[in-house]
């Protein structure tokens, strides 16, 4: 096993630990995969921590190694290119796990490629937390299903949808204007379909696990080949499960209370626009779909996974489209100044 001595610490090489059957969680934001993340790692053969953020930029994958090399150490400390629909930072939440940025450069100096990175990363987090298994959520991970299952081939991907209309009721409840929150919702939503038939990939619907917990926690406990013990679904003070993202309390009950919050939307103008919300050529490459697949609209997609359709709102605002153009270019100004990359927008609304 060869090391790369780091101040006091030492980095091993990606053949340091096996990597057994990790689990890749994505979904759209706010649709439940914190609570799923909290719930699983539980399990003592994960390891697991915040929201990283590496698989949900599959452009990375895609890079040259001499691109690599030339912008990887930056990105890092800094802030990566991304479309508008995932955040910008690159291994994001790292204070929870044993491995520090500093290192993480390093581990990324060493590295033939992006996926050589991660390869090593996890490796590396294997061998210091003494578990078998890794295990990391990022809403973002669905855009990356595919790139990670080429990085890792014993890869198992989980899938959390949740109805539409709560998601972009929560969202706009946390700020989001309507359009970039039916955005996300839409977008990842897409994305995570394209994986349905594959056998390495599974589908929990939020409603299941904050209603049928025991069931849908069993379920994914089957597909990971791990065995199921109740005794899961009870909090353990004394095993820290915390998730960053999350802002329950990780130690309450599994709650269905959020369960038909879009009845609370006061503009409904909000469901006019996400009813109109389509993809644009960007966006299609960001959820791995070809410039002549047939895309389910936003009521299409809703009845796939078993919802009703988006609820008649009322007309948008005047001067929507050009808000949604500016808040756009604003993004990728920002981007083109943090790390001199834009993206096209991934979503437009669909002609009147």
């Amino acid at each position: 096993m060869t090391t790369l001595a780091t101040g006091n610490r030492a980095l091993s090489s990606p053949l340091a630990a096996p990597c057994t059957a990790p689990i890749l969680i994505g979904s759209s934001p706010s649709a439940g995969s914190s609570l799923l993340r909290v719930l699983v790692s539980r399990l003592c053969s994960f390891t697991s921590g915040g929201e990283l953020g590496v698989f949900d930029k599959p452009h990375l994958f895609a890079l040259s190694p001499r691109r690599y090399h030339s912008v990887i150490r930056r990105w890092i400390l800094g802030e990566c290119p991304a479309d508008i629909v995932v955040p910008t930072r690159l291994f994001a939440q790292l204070e929870g796990y044993p491995v520090s940025r500093d290192e993480v450069v390093s581990l990324a100096a060493l590295a033939d490629d992006y996926g050589d990175l991660l390869k090593r990363f996890f490796a590396l987090l294997l061998e210091r937390t003494g578990r078998v298994r890794w295990l990391e959520k990022t809403p973002g991970n669905v855009f990356g299903f595919g790139p990670a299952r080429a990085i890792f081939p014993l890869l198992r991907t989980v899938h959390i949808v949740r109805d539409g209309r709560d998601v972009v009721a929560s969202l706009v409840a946390r700020g989001l204007p309507p359009f970039h929150a039916a955005s996300r919702w839409y977008a990842a939503t897409i994305a995570g379909s394209s994986y349905r038939a594959q056998p390495w990939h599974h589908e929990i619907r939020y409603e299941d696990l904050v209603g049928s917990t025991h069931d849908a926690i069993s379920r994914l406990c089957t597909f990971a080949g791990e065995p199921f013990d109740p005794a899961l679904l009870v909090p353990d003070a004394g095993i820290d499960t915390k998730d960053p993202a999350w802002r329950n309390d990780h130690n309450a009950a599994v709650s269905a209370s959020s369960i038909g919050r879009w009845r609370e939307v006061a503009d409904t103008s909000a469901w006019t626009i996400a009813r109109s919300v389509r993809l644009t050529r960007a966006g299609m490459r960001l959820a791995g779909r070809s410039r002549d697949s047939a895309l389910p609209t936003p009521d299409e997609l809703q009845a796939m996974y078993g919802y009703e359709p988006f609820p008649a709102g009322a007309r948008s605002r005047t001067g929507t489209r050009v808000r949604i153009a500016w808040n756009h270019l604003s993004h990728q100004l920002r981007s083109l100044r943090a790390c001199g990359h834009a993206f096209g927008s991934p979503t437009r609304l669909a002609r009147s």
